[in-house]
């Protein structure tokens, strides 16, 4: 199962096109998250909050975030553990930038991180 978590992160950050750019570097100067356009779903208790083309910010080690481009003020963050699972968080149904609500512990399903009320997919 780590293998394909792991596989699966390494898919994620070497899809990554020749248009991402880099939004965070390390001292040493190799980059800790990068940003692209494409595909976003975030669904919560049945009910699609972002279904559009929005930004992608994609840490080196497989966590993401979607929407924080200020369309909507709408965004999820998924936050990879070792272990293969990833904890959520969103603004709310209210947009609230300043608010992380917790979607709770999410297992991978392809491009999309899920658990009975969550669903938050990234597609580049």
């Amino acid at each position: 199962m780590r293998v394909i978590s792991w596989v699966a992160a390494l898919f994620l950050i070497s899809c990554v096109s020749a248009s991402a750019k880099c939004i965070a570097r390390a001292g040493n100067g190799s980059c800790l998250s990068e940003q692209v356009r494409g595909r976003c779903l975030l669904e919560v208790a049945g009910k699609k909050y972002i279904n559009r083309i929005c930004n992608i910010e994609i840490e080196n080690n497989g966590g993401f975030s979607i929407g924080a481009d200020g369309a909507s003020g709408l965004f999820a963050y998924v936050t990879k553990y070792d272990d293969g699972t990833a904890q959520g968080s969103w603004g709310g149904a209210r947009a609230d930038r300043r608010v992380g609500e917790d979607l709770g512990t999410l297992r991978q399903k392809g491009a999309c991180w899920i658990n009975s009320t969550a669903k938050v997919c990234a597609w580049h």
